[in-house]
């Protein structure tokens, strides 16, 4: 039996670690061999069968302060799994993102257990900042994986033999749509089955993060309820991330002027852990009643006809969902600060960046304002702007390509 442990600090990289370590194990059960999976992750993981050693989702930590405060205790997690790894043998460390903890810890692996096999899933996207990183990847990665069609090209020019293997967003995309009926899902959400002149659907996504959320949703609330001045049969959506209770979203909700629903993943689960009936239909929330349905945020941004969609793997499954979307973030002052002395990019989008163009506007810090979001939601919700956006939408689908990048990731990393 073949034994694997993977780092994923974050929701994203906890579902692609999920969906490699399945293809991992299946490749190995069709040469009659099995595997056995440690890691750190989150419950996508887990129900993979990963066995999880610590979980690293839950707690994800984003910014630089944030960071900083974690060093402690981040320090102890990973001497205590290296001393794990160096006990037992591994086939392979396989990493997921997360460079600021992954490359200190591979780094460690190789001084403790230098014939380790340690395979970076998913490069970070050094192109945009800390570019002396690409250095520290060469150097302690056996194998490289990239998942945007423009990496490979800026790391070879670097001389870091970085392999495209697909996109997983794209691969997950695509499979939601194989079975998705629109209209049937729109009918499920009590709207209208097309865009009408005053009932346009908006998908609203602040994020998974607790810093996210913090920041962004109350400027994307008080921008729909400017755009319900001109659209009275406004509807908005609010897609909840997983395994987030929602009274993190309580406080940004106490002057709500639209129509809104909630959409959590597992409604079940997320009513029990915000302390209503399991089987409720909605919510009070601030004295006011909200619809709860169980859906994703796939489903809610295919449902919708327009989104304001937090910076992040959400914009690009907006672009390949042919949804017109505003990108936001903001941050904390510092972290801001310190941002904009190391990023080397002028977009925050990746479908941007795929694209080459600004086709998603893009309002950051201290430019996303409920002004600055509104103008850009009545522009995305003109025909104009939808007719070039299709167009821009078959673009990325051919850039990105529909290779499996779990089952090519699996090829690479097994010998």
């Amino acid at each position: 039996m073949k034994r694997f442990f993977i780092s994923a600090l974050e929701h994203s990289g906890d579902i692609a670690g999920a969906e490699l370590a399945k293809s991992i194990r299946r490749q190995l059960l069709e040469q009659g061999e099995d595997a056995e999976f440690f890691g750190f992750g989150g419950s996508a993981m887990k129900d993979a069968g990963v066995k999880i050693l610590e979980n690293t989702v839950d707690n994800a930590i984003m910014g630089f302060t944030a960071v900083v405060a974690e060093i402690p205790r981040l320090l102890r997690l990973m001497h205590r799994t290296a001393k794990f790894i160096r006990t037992n043998d591994f086939d392979a460390v396989i990493v997921i993102d997360a460079p600021d903890f992954n490359i200190r810890f591979a780094k460690l692996l190789q001084s403790l257990r230098p014939r380790t096999k340690l395979v970076y899933f998913i490069i970070p996207q050094v192109w945009a900042w800390r570019r002396g990183r690409t250095r520290q990847i060469q150097k302690y990665f056996d194998v490289k994986l990239s998942v945007f069609p423009f990496e490979t090209r800026w790391f070879r020019n670097r001389y870091v033999d970085a392999h495209y293997i697909g996109n997983p967003t794209a691969r997950r995309v695509k499979h939601f749509l194989t079975d998705f009926d629109r209209e049937t899902e729109r009918e499920r959400f009590n709207l209208p089955k097309t865009l009408t002149k005053n009932t346009p659907i908006v998908a609203i996504l602040p994020g998974s993060r607790r810093s996210e959320i913090k920041h962004l949703l109350t400027v994307q609330i008080e921008t729909m309820n400017e755009l319900a001045k001109e659209f009275p049969d406004l509807t908005g959506i609010l897609a909840g991330a997983p395994d987030r209770s929602l009274e993190i979203y309580a406080p940004h909700l106490q002057n709500v002027k639209f129509n809104l629903k909630i959409a959590v993943p597992n409604k079940a689960k997320t009513l029990v852990k915000s302390g209503f009936d399991e089987n409720s239909d909605s919510v009070i929330i601030n004295d006011r009643k909200f619809e709860i349905y169980e859906a994703t945020a796939l489903t809610v941004m295919h449902v919708s006809d327009a989104g304001f969609v937090c910076s992040g793997t959400a914009t690009l499954e907006a672009a390949l969902l042919e949804l017109p979307t505003v990108v936001g973030y903001i941050s904390s002052p510092i972290n801001f600060w310190i941002a904009r002395m190391l990023v080397q990019i002028k977009t925050i989008s990746i479908a941007n960046l795929c694209l080459e163009q600004t086709v998603f506007p893009e309002i950051v810090q201290g430019a996303c304002t409920t002004e600055t979001a509104l103008g850009h939601l009545q522009n995305l919700l003109t025909n104009e702007y939808r007719d070039f956006f299709k167009e821009q939408h078959e673009i990325l689908w051919n850039k990105i390509g529909d290779q499996n990048p779990f089952e090519e990731g699996a090829m690479a990393i097994l010998p």
